[in-house]
Formats: C-alpha cells, structure tokens, sequence
C-alpha cells in the first residue's frame, strides 16, 4: 500500500535521505537502495526507470516520491527498508524520528486500518477500440507495464471516460468488452468496480441520421429558441427529429457494450444517464456522468450535462447520509476548457458538485494529460475539484495532440493524498514508460507523477 505522507513529513524524508553521507554521488545512491531492498521480490520494479544522477535535492525528492508511492514489498513497506538504511549511516540523534517514521510505513502494510482508504484505480479514456488484435495487445502491454514497472498487481477499480470506440460498431464495441474481460480478469476486477461514461464517439451517427425526418420552413419558423434545438438548418434544407428514435442513438453503445459489461441497459431518458458506483472499502464515490447528451452527427460540439441528470444523482447521494464521508469522484467525457469548440461552457453543474462535497473530476476527450482547479470558496481551506484530464489510450496517431502521444494514468489513493502516475506509450507496438511531464521548478527534472492532497 501506498504510504500517506503529509507534506511536512514528506520535506523532512527527503532532508535525511538528501543528507546521508551515501546520497552525495550517483554511485553511492545506487549502493544505498540496493542493499536496502536486496532481496525482495519485486525490487527490479522499484527502481526501473528511475535517475539517480543530478543534484541531490531533486533526487532525494524523486525517490521519497517513488518508494511512498510504490508501497509494500513482502509485507514490509519499501520505503521503510530504504529509511533502515539511511538510519545507520545517520547518527544517534536521527534513530528516534526515524524509527517513528519505519513503524508508521510498515504499519500500512498490515491489514487496512479502521477508516483509512488505499487503493489503485486505472484510469483511461478515449480508448478508440477498433479490433480484438487490439484488445489483446493493449491489454497484454498494459498489464505489463502495471505489473513490472508500477508493481500494481490488483487494481481496486477502473474508470473509463468515453470513447471506448472510433465509430460505435459492433465489432469495436466486441473489442472494447474482451479488452476488459482480460483486464478483469489479470487484476481481480469485478462490473462493480468499473465506473464509464459515454463519448462523443460511442453515438452511432447512422441512427442520429434517421431520427431526422424533412421539416417546412412554417414550422420552424413557429418554434421558440427551445424547441429548435431540435432541428437543422442547412440554410437550404430543414430537418428536425423524432425524439424517441434520436434516443436510440446510444443503443449500440448500451446493447453492445454497456448491458454486456454491468448488466443492464444504459438508460435512454437523459435525466437518467448518470451512474453512481460506491466502493466501500475505499470509501469512495463515483458519479458518472453524461456530456455527450446532446450531440449528434450534425451538433458535434453542442456539449453540456443534462441538468435534470445531475439533480437526480445530487438528491440520490443527498438521501444517502451513509455515503457523506465518502471520498466523490464525478466523471465525464468533455473538457471544461481549451480551444476546441467541443467543450462545456456551462460550469454551473460543477458549482452543484462542490456543493455536494464532491472533491475530484475526471475527464478524456483532449487526447492529452492535463491536471487544473475549480474552486467554489477562495479560501485555503474552501470547497474546491481538482480535475484531472487522461491522455488518448488508444486513438490513431493521426489524432495525436503534438507532443503528446498514447497515454493513461493509474491514480494511487491513501486517506488523504492522490498520486497521479502518467504513462506514455510512443510506438503502436512498443512498451509504456514513464510520462515525465510535470514540472518541479526551475532547474529540477519534471516527474511522471503528482499529487494532490485529499
């Protein structure tokens, strides 16, 4: 289990590691974790990857960073096993604090204690499936890449953020369900413990077509602002749709792949398409929601939640006071912001999530990882969401953002901190590594992780 560090203590973890004798060169580094973790089982996947060259504050950080996060080794935590080094080249005056610190990590690695959360959620978004191959190499790639690199052997959930498909057929969605099939499978996943939302491209545009029958220019001319929302103006021909076939445009994605996976149908009434998934022994909430509601092949960017889906989910949660101390995690699909016209103008349903205690966004659709804030109350204290944003999983290189390639992220949770780990993937047939991105300061290496405190 990941390690719960607070900032204080994480600064002062890295002032001792820094300032051990052994941390002064890269060789000295290397002699220091090794014999610390010699040994035990998974050890190779501790420090795959990681730079132990460069200055000694950068580094010290890299590895507190990298040991809290990565967790248990063998029932002891690793980076416990690293501070019982550290601890006999320090002095006397150290072994207290740092015996304090060995007992506190090695404590997570016992049973889950009484109201704490850890766990491990793979988040993925605008997979873009197009056939079994696929779902078979990208399982297979990424399950090695969670395994030997990030040592995460079980994942305690997975939330997907739209686009499972490129087109919405039946032979993407086929390749969508047996990409999950294994991934359950390899890392004890359960329906249950999967959270989706649909996206702009799980509509099937040949449905959306026929829901449109030819209207007449008196009629269009008699609608009010609200009911022409339902028709299109081609500025020579007028079309406006029947509702109850413009609904069945999600039929594919709910036949296909929605009831297949949990059960049961997606819902066609809008003020219904929202979804609530409670892990308990995470202490945890997701909402999903739809922001593909409104969007057809010919209003590709009318983008948005549906307000009545949003009041029936708040009022569900609001009645359920066992749920109140609950970590909240609401999904969608769409950005908030950016310079695609496809993005959610309308943030006042994020004002209702803050008011509902919700603490965290997910969100796909720019095919880039992207981490921001929205805050309600302009206090230090006050309600806010940070949002979180994954990169494409498995889209066309041709949908690539520059500088940006194939990328997920594996969220790490502990009771009051998220690790966000980005991977990136370079080649259609080549192996994910780490996403090193975020930046740490002027003249220090960015990392492949961040966190947010809970």
């Amino acid at each position: 289990m990941a390690a719960p560090l607070n900032r204080p203590e994480f600064q002062r973890l890295v002032e001792i590691i820094r300032d051990h004798p052994d941390f002064a060169t890269e060789t000295g580094r290397w002699r220091l974790l090794r014999a610390a973790l010699q040994g035990h089982a998974r050890t190779a996947a501790v420090l795959a990857g990681l730079d132990l060259g460069g200055h000694p504050q950068g580094v010290a950080v890299e590895v507190v960073t990298r040991l809290s996060a990565f967790g248990c080794l063998g029932g002891r935590h690793a980076l416990a096993l690293v501070l019982e080094s550290v601890r006999e080249g320090s002095g006397d005056d150290l072994s207290p604090e740092l015996d304090r610190f060995i007992a506190e990590l090695d404590g997570h690695c016992g049973p889950t204690r009484p109201g704490g959360r850890t766990g491990a959620i793979l988040h993925l978004s605008d997979l873009h499936f197009g056939t079994l191959t696929d779902a078979r190499n990208w399982q297979s790639q990424v399950a090695e890449d969670l395994k030997r690199e990030l040592g995460c052997d079980r994942l305690d959930g997975l939330i997907l953020s739209g686009d499972l498909t490129q087109r919405a057929t039946a032979a993407e969605y086929a390749a969508a369900v047996e990409f999950l099939a294994l991934l359950s499978r390899e890392f004890g996943l359960t329906p249950e413990r999967i959270a989706l939302v649909p996206g702009n491209h799980d509509l099937n545009w040949d449905l959306s077509q026929a829901a449109y029958d030819p209207g007449t220019t008196t009629a269009y001319r008699a609608a009010d602002d609200t009911e022409r929302r339902r028709w299109i103006d081609t500025g020579s021909d007028l079309w406006v749709r029947d509702e109850d076939r413009y609904r069945r445009r999600f039929a594919p994605f709910s036949s296909q792949f929605y009831a297949k996976l949990k059960g049961l149908p997606y819902p066609t009434d809008y003020p219904d398409q929202f979804s609530i998934e409670h892990w308990p022994d995470l202490g945890l909430l997701v909402l999903g929601l739809n922001s593909a509601c409104e969007i057809d092949h010919h209003h590709r960017d009318r983008v948005g939640i549906h307000p009545e889906a949003l009041t029936g989910a708040v009022d569900l949660i609001r009645a359920r006071p066992d749920w109140d101390a609950c970590l909240k995690i609401a999904v969608w699909h769409h950005p908030l912001a950016g310079p695609d016209a496809s993005r959610i103008t309308d943030h006042g349903f994020l004002e209702r999530l803050a008011l509902a205690g919700f603490r965290l966004a997910l969100h796909g659709h720019i095919h880039k990882a992207e981490t921001h804030q929205y805050r309600y109350d302009l206090t230090p204290g006050g309600r806010r969401l940070d949002i979180i944003a994954a990169g494409t999983f498995g889209a066309p290189s041709r949908d690539w953002v520059p500088g940006y390639p194939l990328q997920y992220n594996l969220l790490r949770l502990t009771a009051d901190q998220l690790t966000i780990e980005t991977r990136r993937r370079e080649e259609p047939n080549g192996a994910w590594k780490p996403d090193a991105r975020w930046l740490q300061g002027p003249g220090r290496d960015p990392l492949p992780r961040y966190r947010i405190d809970l």
